[in-house]
């Protein structure tokens, strides 16, 4: 039971000191804090005392408002992306989740936004040190990307995603070979949209 404790204090440490920084790409607020499962923190959407607490009765799949053809303009896409860059994995992947049900019946957009998925996924089993299921998800997340850039092109949704993918890739070859993987900011992959006017301090 202590030996539960210390490591859930420790992954909540982590969490919070988790200094990653990019530019914004939206107004959108970050949430008051990076939900971890399993740590005791209030779930986001189910706890009363969660950051985005929302009543049983409107709990309906979320639909994010989303068209691969204006991309730049959608604040749902791009507050996934600002989530990602800044450490919110659990909230990323929620909003990632939202523009696969935008863009229902296009596979090759659904891959790029599972990929999107599935690394947000793969960098919170870095916080919470389970390598084999961040060496899994992160190879997932590179061979979907690689997949819909064989269909897209190489840039989907202003991401280069061919070089995403190269860089997640490096990036578990980085982390996990510590002992406990920790997340390192200096060669974290960020996720770099273009998006013309939109970019925000």
């Amino acid at each position: 039971m202590a030996r539960t404790i210390c490591r859930t204090a420790e992954v909540l440490s982590c969490s919070s000191e988790l200094d990653l920084r990019a530019p914004r790409l939206c107004d959108r607020s970050l949430p008051a804090y990076r939900f971890v499962p399993g740590t005791g923190m209030p779930h986001p959407i189910c706890s009363p005392s969660g950051h985005s607490y929302l009543p049983r009765d409107l709990r309906l799949p979320y639909r994010a408002d989303f068209d691969p053809a204006r991309f730049a303009e959608s604040s749902d896409y791009l507050f996934g992306i600002d989530c990602y860059n800044h450490g919110y994995f659990w909230e990323a992947e929620a909003a990632f989740e939202a523009c696969v049900r935008a863009i229902e019946g296009q596979r090759d957009q659904e891959r790029f936004f599972r990929a999107l998925m599935q690394a947000s996924a793969c960098h919170l089993k870095i916080l919470v040190h389970h390598v084999v299921g961040a060496t899994v998800l992160g190879n997932r997340a590179a061979l979907l990307l690689r997949a819909a850039a064989s269909e897209l092109g190489d840039r989907i949704n202003g991401v280069d995603a061919k070089t995403y993918a190269k860089s997640i890739e490096r990036y578990l070859e980085s982390v996990l070979d510590t002992a406990p993987p920790v997340h390192d900011p200096k060669c974290f992959p960020y996720l770099e949209v273009a998006t013309g006017p939109r970019r925000l301090r």
